[in-house]
């Protein structure tokens, strides 16, 4: 992977353009910016069952729209390797609309200037005491909730802010 980002620019839009299908494969249950490098380049992605961090930004009526498919960590890699084969034939059947819809996504509001410009929104308006926090804590993530609805959720590691 460090041979990745060696190359230039476009290599790298070269190798990422060359796929159909990716898998996300989380270290720690994290949500790595992988998942929208994907969406961005219109791969069907496979995503793991478990991570709640991936639930708190993208809805079960988002995946199934952008052709994500789930599996279970504990599964085989005859299972894997047969959603695999399902993902790349959806992107077939798909096309460009599908690799449209998939990047539309990730452009409307999952880049990484956008996320990153939301999170120090909303530690600015935390520190300047603009926006009362409230705490979650459900049992599968945890992080503080702006009294804002329509401030865009974001995730660090089972951290959900929003």
């Amino acid at each position: 992977e460090a041979e990745f980002y060696t190359l230039d620019a476009d290599e790298r839009r070269l190798r990422w353009r060359a796929f159909k299908a990716s898998i996300l494969v989380p270290l720690n249950r994290d949500l790595s910016i992988r998942l929208f490098e994907g969406l961005f380049w219109g791969h069907v992605l496979l995503v793991p069952e478990e991570l709640p961090a991936f639930d708190a930004v993208i809805t079960p009526t988002q995946a199934e729209a952008l052709g994500i498919l789930r599996y279970p960590l504990g599964g085989s890699f005859g299972d894997l390797d047969l959603l695999a084969r399902r993902a790349i034939r959806r992107f077939d059947e798909e096309g460009a609309e599908g690799v449209r819809r998939r990047r539309d996504f990730v452009l409307a509001g999952h880049t990484l200037a956008q996320r990153v410009g939301a999170f120090l929104g909303f530690l600015t308006d935390l520190a300047e005491r603009r926006c009362p926090v409230s705490l979650i804590d459900d049992g599968t993530r945890r992080g503080l909730v702006a009294a804002d609805p329509d401030r865009p959720v974001l995730v660090n590691r089972g951290l959900v802010i929003r």
